[in-house]
């Protein structure tokens, strides 16, 4: 336009400037209305040290514009159903919580915790329906949306994911009134962060590392702020400190055990490995430490935390056990590294603590690591002839709820077994009814499993503490919300400064100074032996604040578990030792008991077989002529127990035509209940043609009888048991936990589902003494089963192993150790032995 209006080039330029410059002053007072605060994180590559910087990455706070995200970053919502809360009400509304989160399955490595994270906020958005939502003075009633944004598992997105939840109106995503924080301490040391300068209330489910709260204190501090981040987990220590307590009391127990019953087996392995005269003696700590926020302040304090649980779980003088700390070592962050190179990071760090003699070991990791842990573990223990690394215990931190981990359990992965791992809940554990939610613990299981149990689920529902600790927080923010009176910030950040709420979650939630949760008593979880082989994947509860023990101690050699758990004594022809090798039964010999004894051919062995042959042969004929005679009594009898078993039990049905040259003995089992002798299975012979018995048809849901067995001593037999009725009783439905149970918490329904209870009782008899014990009854589950059966009025009948190798102890022995209430009721119900001889 200059150039046609014909003037110079320094016209042009002096015409320009000003107008340049106009729109430079209006751009940069158009960019300044819509600059936010910003967390920027970077990489800490030049290894600084200061308030600002950890050993992965250093922070710093901006203003700029709302900062951007990868291109495809994924977002989820999930909202209350308006239309269904409180129709009559005309004052209602929707309260946004924004929450960054791990969105892309495959790729972020949190993403299975946040999914977890994602279903319990919808779960609480359809609670707030029959709640009748948030109530804000009387007046208002809200229901939630919650607003997912992807933070790739990343502390360089996370912050960034965080601010664009709060300022829509800057081109972010949405305009969150409260922010809900992300899984891990590591990420939401951040979000934290840009919470604060967003001036944001962050209530954070899953963070548990005391730096997050007391830098986000601070910070506030700085801006004139009262605190605006609240946690819903105590302190990291809790992971390891937890761990310690469970291995102490385990131990003082072996040692207190044998102290009265003089040696044990558990005590008399604490000795051959450690090289001392107890268990508790034995106990020397290594840690390993993942070089990551969580790991770290876990294992920070682990030389403390140890010392802290000897004071308060033993009887025994504190400086009976062990040494404390003698060994740590660290690995990189697990997404830092290559797979390989971590794994080889991990062998190192354990073969440090094998030469420093650790005998317990704690891996302070993320999910992953405590797998690779496990892994080298064994490897260590399998390979190394010379070292054979087999810790008396090992506590993991953050792994053994993890969807591989689980998955590998169901396949059959006995080397996650005995390990330890504290968490925050249970849904196995009783709880207060919240009084927020009205839910108790099993009414969240069931809601929760009602909502997102969903048949051929890539991610199948589980009820875990992640979950469960996110829906007990949006309860927290919705109580603090009502009592408040008011969605202002000040105003329900001041609220939740002065909770004291009852939830399933924990009895008292409540926040410390910085925000934190005051305190809570993690209970103790461990997939006990044959866990893996039953595939069911179901840990149990081993030590809580409620006095419950039951830690597996000390953990076999890994030499041993393989024999065990692989069958290298050839399927039980022998007996496993520690070292891996096999004590054969008599009759079989060989490295694995794999060959039959071959008989001697000496011509005095030939003698001596001639002569028990014709003793034998003369013996036969003496006990053959009075078998017939008694034979002859006892036809009669046989058919009276046939009429009597057609009229209770079933329909006896023959075959449709002659069986040839059969010896079918369908009726052995029925004749065998309901005679204590038993039938001899020659008079079954005799029988023309072979019948059928036929159960008569239940319900879904409901079983004809309930194999109650315990794992250790009973798990073959209750399996063989099963598979005799399905052969001989057609439609019969037997319940075995093994193929029909889903949930242990369902034991007693299943018991109440079941027509009778079969009760095999096994035991064991100790190395040492040849002291007998009941296995059965010494079995929580068992004992539950029991007595849901005795409750329920349910016929018992009694199966005693008699085989000695096999489980079998006297039946004084099972009913002594019975329950005093239960052992009149159990011990009048009908006994059957159990043989293995063919016959039978």
């Amino acid at each position: 336009c200059f150039e046609a209006a014909g003037k110079s080039a320094t016209t042009q330029r002096q015409m320009a400037l000003p107008i340049l410059t106009a729109a430079a002053v209006a751009i940069t007072e158009c960019v300044e209305k819509y600059d936010v605060p910003l967390v920027v994180v970077t990489e800490n590559t030049r290894g600084r040290s200061d308030d600002q910087c950890d050993q992965n990455y250093c922070w710093t706070n901006v203003s700029t514009a709302v900062p951007s995200l990868p291109a495809g970053t994924p977002h989820l919502t999930f909202e209350t159903d308006i239309d269904q809360l409180c129709k009559n009400e005309t004052t209602r509304g929707v309260i946004t919580i924004g929450a960054p989160a791990s969105l892309q399955p495959g790729i972020d490595q949190f993403y299975t915790n946040s999914l977890k994270m994602q279903r319990s906020c919808d779960l609480f958005s359809r609670m707030l329906v029959r709640r009748g939502g948030i109530k804000v003075n009387a007046t208002h009633v809200y229901g939630v949306e919650c607003v997912f944004l992807g933070d790739s598992s990343s502390q360089l997105q996370v912050a960034n994911a965080t601010s664009r939840l709060v300022h829509s109106e800057a081109g972010g995503m949405s305009s969150a009134d409260f922010l809900l924080g992300p899984y891990g301490s590591g990420l939401t040391t951040y979000a934290s962060k840009q919470a604060v300068l967003d001036s944001k209330l962050m209530i954070a489910p899953a963070s548990s590392d005391h730096a997050v709260y007391s830098s986000a204190a601070a910070l506030a501090q700085e801006n004139g702020l009262g605190l605006r981040v609240f946690g819903m987990l105590p302190g990291s220590e809790n992971w390891a400190r937890r761990g310690f307590e469970a291995v102490l009391k385990a131990a003082e127990d072996c040692d207190t055990g044998c102290d009265a019953g003089g040696e044990c087996d558990c005590q008399k392995e604490c000795v051959r490995r450690a090289g001392v005269a107890s268990c508790l003696g034995a106990l020397r700590v290594g840690y390993v430490e993942e070089e990551d926020t969580f790991p770290r302040a876990v294992c920070g304090s682990a030389q403390r935390e140890w010392g802290d649980a000897k004071v308060r779980i033993l009887t025994a003088p504190a400086d009976a056990a062990g040494t404390g700390v003698v060994a740590n070592a660290t690995v990189p962050k697990w997404s830092s590294v290559s797979g390989d190179e971590y794994r080889r990071e991990m062998r190192s760090a354990l073969e440090h603590l094998l030469d420093e003699g650790a005998t317990v070991v704690l891996v302070c990791s993320y999910e992953a690591g405590g797998i690779v842990a496990v892994e080298e573990l064994e490897r260590l223990g399998l390979e190394e002839e010379e070292k054979d690394y087999s810790p008396l215990a090992t506590i993991l931190t953050t792994t053994m709820l993890n969807d591989e981990y689980v998955d590998r359990m169901m396949r059959g992965w006995w080397q996650g077994e005995y390990a330890l791992q504290a968490v925050p809940w249970d849904a196995s554990m009783t709880s207060e009814v919240g009084a927020f939610s009205g839910w108790d613990s099993a009414k969240y299981k069931d809601e929760y499993l009602r909502a997102f149990d969903l048949p051929n689920q890539t991610y199948p529902a589980k009820v875990e503490w992640v979950g469960a600790g996110t829906f007990a927080a949006l309860c927290t923010l919705g109580d603090a919300i009502e009592r408040a009176g008011s969605l202002e910030t000040a105003a329900v950040a001041s609220a939740l400064r002065s909770t004291s709420l009852v939830e399933f979650f924990t009895s008292n939630i409540s926040f410390n100074a910085d925000g934190q949760m005051e305190e809570m008593d993690f209970p103790v979880v461990q997939y006990p032996p044959g866990a893996a082989a039953a595939g069911q994947a179901d840990y149990e509860v081993v030590f809580d604040a409620k006095e419950r023990e039951n830690v597996s101690f000390p953990t076999p050699t890994w030499k041993l578990r393989r024999c065990l758990n692989e069958g290298n004594c050839s399927g039980g022809n022998g007996k496993c030792r520690f070292d891996g090798g096999c004590d054969c039964h008599p009759g079989f010999s060989g490295g694995l008991c794999q060959d039959a004894t071959s008989p001697t051919s000496s011509n005095r062995g030939v003698v001596t077989l001639i002569a028990a042959l014709a003793s034998g042969l003369i013996a036969l004929c003496l006990c053959g002529g009075l078998c017939y005679l008694r034979l002859r009594r006892r036809r009669r009898h046989l058919k009276g127990i046939i009429r009597d078993a057609e009229r209770d039990f079933a329909r006896w049905e023959p075959p449709a035509g002659p069986r040839k040259g059969s010896l079918h003995r369908s009726v052995t089992l029925a004749l065998m209940s309901r005679s204590k002798r038993g039938t001899p299975p020659w008079e079954l012979a005799k029988a023309h043609e072979a019948r059928v018995i036929s159960a008569m048809g239940l319900p879904d849901g409901r079983y004809h009888v309930f194999l109650s067995h315990v794992w250790s001593s009973g798990q073959d037999q209750a399996k063989a048991l099963k598979g005799q009725l399905q052969r001989y009783v057609q439609n019969i439905s037997p319940f075995l936990d093994v193929d029909n149970l889903d949930d242990t918490a369902r034991l007693e329904e299943h018991v109440g589902n079941s027509e009778a209870v079969i009760v095999l009782l096994t035991g064991s008899t100790a190395v040492a003494d040849g002291a007998p014990a009941s296995d059965y009854m010494r079995s929580r589950n068992c004992l539950r089963e029991l007595r849901a059966a005795v409750e329920r009025k349910r016929p018992l009948i009694l199966l005693l192993e008699t085989d000695p190798s096999h489980g079998g102890v006297p039946l004084d022995v099972h009913r002594a150790e019975c329950p005093d209430e239960l052992r009149e009721y159990v011990f009048a119900a009908p006994l059957v032995t159990w043989h293995r001889l063919r016959p039978f």
